[in-house]
């Protein structure tokens, strides 16, 4: 009610209102001086009629400045009110982006602990892993083919895949994986993964894959995008129980400087799309903000880690790229993926498939704290004719690189080491010996070797669990580069 009157009374133009008044008392002033004349015979002086015109138009002339405040001060109060109503606006905008800044940091403060468990963890867990797998190989390699112990050994090496498999799902979603980077072209890695994702999401969903039949590049670790498939397609077959279609089209798209078609958050430049649709049952809102966070999962209990989009959305970052979901309920799911394009073209990179070229008579210095791990890998290069100097640590390294008068070819050391790391240690021989070869070993990243997680241009790197076969190779062709 009184906010109604408050509408009205602003409306009123006070001006109008003053000569309204004005003439009101003229017309009260004539009234006025007709029943005087009337009731005096019109002996009534002109003075007092005068006087009585005089005091009608004053009290009019009060009455309109009455009506001009207080309008004028309905008008500010107006005002006022609509000042109060944007500055509380404002303060609930502020409110709502104050707690979804505190929301994103809690997020960043979980996934940097989480983080920091996890590179603890995988230091010593793939140095393990790393003695449990590799042996594996060496017991399968000699023992006969109809030997009974050869599916007990096999048991233990896939169980220690597996364990791998975990360790690294965690170091990929904090982004302490140690990437190895090249240049690749996504399409030819999907095509290559095409037969193994037509075997995870099973006969009763059908896989298309849309080419774009680019040749552009991106500066990527084929491995991670092998895993990033991987886990978007488990994640399909999951939404999809009683079957359905997948589809991975690939596209190129351009991001322009502010472009409304794309995210703020993303770089203008171009980019390889990789659409992951899936004709299945699709999320609400809520599991929608949840789905790339760790340990989070919708299935029952033991039938998943919640670790799959995580792992997928920290391998995407790593990349510097961007994923975005788009699902509704019963209507399915699209992941977009963007990887920035690279200017740089794919370098060849011997492949030795027989084991006879793998054999050498190099000097080897091995250096690894660990002893069980220093062990295999000496068991592993000594019986291919290379001659193996080991070493417990940075400073024992030192020492003996100091008193050994021979040539040393190759260096091959552990990252994170007690004392002085791996890169010290490295830079130190290098001093000495400018011509050494150099191989880096770490189950994790701490930026020694690398920047977030991506190696240093020129750097020869082992990732940890170190298996037999990769040693070999990747020993070889550091040797004949």
């Amino acid at each position: 009610m009184y906010k109604k009157l408050l509408k009205r009374l602003e409306k009123i133009n006070p001006w109008h209102f003053l000569w309204i008044a004005i003439i009101c008392s003229e017309i009260f002033t004539a009234i006025l001086n007709s029943i005087l004349s009337y009731v005096w015979w019109g002996s009534v002086s002109v003075d007092l009629l005068l006087i009585g015109s005089i005091d009608a138009f004053i009290v009019a002339f009060l009455c309109s400045v009455i009506v001009i405040l207080f309008t004028n001060k309905v008008k500010d109060i107006n005002t006022i009110n609509e000042r109060l109503s944007l500055a509380l606006a404002d303060r609930r905008k502020f409110e709502e982006e104050k707690q979804q800044l505190q929301d994103q940091l809690h997020q960043a403060q979980k996934m940097e602990t989480v983080g920091r468990l996890a590179g603890g963890i995988a230091h010593d867990f793939n140095n393990i892993l790393s003695v449990i797998m590799g042996y594996s190989e060496i017991v399968l390699e000699e023992l006969p083919e109809d030997s009974k112990l050869s599916e007990d050994v096999l048991q233990i090496r896939d169980a220690g895949n597996k364990a791998e498999s975990l360790t690294r799902q965690l170091l990929a979603f904090s982004r302490k994986q140690v990437l190895q980077m090249q240049v690749v072209n996504i399409e030819s890695v999907i095509q290559g993964m095409a037969k193994m994702i037509d075997r995870v999401i099973g006969e009763d969903v059908g896989l298309k894959i849309i080419s774009s039949n680019s040749q552009q590049y991106v500066y990527a670790d084929p491995g991670q995008i092998e895993q990033v498939l991987l886990n978007l397609a488990v994640n399909s077959r999951d939404a999809m129980p009683s079957g359905g279609n997948l589809s991975i089209e690939l596209s190129n798209v351009r991001v322009e400087p502010e472009g409304e078609e794309y995210p703020a958050e993303m770089i203008p430049g171009q980019y390889t799309l990789v659409s992951f649709t899936d004709s299945g049952c699709g999320m609400s809102f809520d599991i929608r903000e949840k789905i790339f966070e760790p340990f989070f999962t919708t299935k029952k209990k033991e039938k998943g880690t919640g670790l799959g989009l995580a792992t997928v959305y920290g391998i995407v970052k790593q990349h510097n790229g961007f994923i975005y979901v788009f699902s509704e309920l019963d209507k399915g799911t699209t992941f977009n993926i963007y990887f920035p394009v690279s200017d740089k073209t794919p370098e060849h990179v011997e492949e030795y498939d027989d084991t006879s070229k793998l054999k050498g008579d190099e000097t080897i210095l091995v250096v690894e704290d660990e002893e069980s791990l220093r062990q295999y890998l000496i068991d592993v290069l000594q019986p291919r004719g290379y001659n193996i100097i080991s070493a417990a640590s940075g400073e024992d390294a030192i020492e003996i690189n100091t008193g050994y008068k021979n040539d040393i070819h190759l260096l091959l050391t552990d990252v994170i080491m007690p004392g002085m790391n791996g890169k010290e240690l490295a830079d130190k021989i290098l001093k000495e010996r400018p011509d050494i070869k150099v191989v880096f070993m770490s189950g994790y990243t701490d930026d020694t070797i690398a920047h977030h997680g991506v190696l240093d241009e020129g750097i020869n790197f082992l990732q940890k669990p170190v298996k037999s076969g990769v040693l070999e190779q990747k020993i070889r062709q550091v040797l004949d580069s």
